[in-house]
């Protein structure tokens, strides 16, 4: 039960590591392209 409990919470953890990841990359690309715009 705990190991299964554990493998849970672990996969929620690398999902949510993930998320954060492609978030942070979504929200960088938005950024660059709106730098991109107020330069020209």
């Amino acid at each position: 039960m705990i190991l299964i409990l554990g493998h849970k919470f672990f996969d929620t953890y690398i999902y949510i590591y993930l998320y954060n990841i492609i978030f942070k990359l979504y929200t960088y690309n938005i950024n660059f392209k709106l730098n991109k715009l107020s330069f020209m």
